[in-house]
């Protein structure tokens, strides 16, 4: 079995442009899958409680999750404590907290409007490995200055190995914190704004530490830029609060679902059925505004296909196993990765115009990912 992904710009128009092509790796949460399909005892099939098991569903690819490297989840906007606004100790924090993002810039020219985590010293993501079953080992976000881990302030938040998905859920999270539960740590975590229809994420790029409670004056005087980013992934509600991209369905049965805009899509190779070609093709669009949040929450240098852990699934739930953003009783299993040298996110301003009339914050395009596995 092998495995490339494509990722494009303007999708399917005139102007595409294909702006990364690698192999993937595929991982032993493959083989687990494919021993998982051998060992389903036909026999389920006459017991009324348990013949759901033998779905097809539950044998297929699932989810797809995008991440920053390990260091970049103690950086950027996931930083904790009294020297970085984002969170603050000692202090109320604003009830409105989880709806905007704060990040100290990483740049030393402090006109650039365009947020570059590698200013910060990211590192490269973690060695790729088959053995892996996540996309980064330590990504949960430390204190500054004492190094505790959030997870000491919120139980229920784990070292899950990519980017989640809390502020526009942050508020109906049942998550206990002593700085008064997840919706007042929503914004440490991110990493994906709100949709449109809720009035987007506000973000603000600042020059220095300031003393914020609340989003007042000092805030505003150290802003280098600021805006409002709006989510493709939480407008469609296709994403869970651990960072999950749901798989929806076939884009060329269902003509309900557009490739790659509801979600995770997959197709057979042009018109041809995959039994005659041996490839399988998994689609979907990153939102402008979710690489825009995304990036300043460190950038996307890990991508990640996930199949279904139907053992895990079945601790908690009996199929069918459905999908909402809050409450997911779907459980994945680390099919295979893609790890990046580049930080997927990067934008930049103008070159040949002025900066402050073409700000790279806001010159983001949507991607689409194209997944294709070859099953021969």
């Amino acid at each position: 079995m092998k495995g490339k992904i494509e990722v494009y710009k303007s999708f399917g128009c005139e102007d595409q442009e294909l702006i990364l092509e690698g192999n993937n790796t595929v991982v032993d949460g493959a083989g687990e899958l494919l021993a998982d399909i051998m060992t389903a005892h036909a026999s389920l099939s006459s017991i009324p409680n348990l013949s759901s098991i033998l779905d097809a569903s539950n044998y297929t690819i699932q989810a797809m999750s995008f991440g920053t490297d390990s260091s970049g989840y103690r950086k950027h906007g996931h930083e904790w404590g009294t020297t970085v606004p984002n969170k603050v100790s000692n202090q109320s924090v604003a009830s409105d907290q989880p709806t905007r993002i704060i990040t100290i810039s990483t740049q030393s020219d402090l006109t650039v409007s365009s947020y570059d985590p590698s200013f910060a010293g990211n590192i490269l993501p973690s060695f790729v490995t088959p053995r892996q079953t996540k996309l980064e080992e330590n990504t949960l976000p430390s204190g500054v200055g004492d190094g505790v881990y959030l997870s000491s302030l919120a139980s229920g938040i784990t070292d899950i190995g990519h980017n989640l998905n809390i502020i526009p859920y942050a508020s109906s999270v049942s998550v206990s914190a002593s700085l008064g539960g997840i919706s007042s740590l929503g914004g440490v975590f991110g990493c994906y704004p709100e949709g449109s229809g809720t009035g987007g994420t506000q973000f603000y790029v600042v020059s220095s530490d300031v003393n914020i409670p609340t989003l007042t004056a000092p805030l505003l005087v150290s802003s280098i830029y600021q805006g409002t980013y709006n989510s493709l992934f939480n407008e469609v509600s296709s994403m869970d609060v651990s960072g999950f991209l749901n798989f929806v369905g076939s884009s060329t049965t269902n003509g309900g679902v557009t490739a790659g805009l509801s979600g995770l899509t997959v197709s057979a190779h042009g018109t041809l059925h995959a039994s005659t070609t041996g490839e399988i093709a998994y689609k979907t669009v990153i939102g402008s505004g979710d690489l825009g949040t995304a990036n300043l929450y460190g950038g996307i240098y890990n991508i990640g296909l996930w199949s279904m852990d139907l053992c895990a699934a079945l601790e908690n739930n009996n199929p069918p196993f459905a999908f909402t953003p809050t409450s997911n009783s779907k459980k994945y299993k680390l099919f295979s990765k893609k790890s990046l040298l580049a930080n997927l996110c990067k934008t930049s301003d103008g070159v040949d115009v002025n900066p402050t009339t073409f700000p790279g914050y806001d010159n983001y395009q949507d991607l689409t990912i194209v997944w294709r596995l070859f099953f021969v």
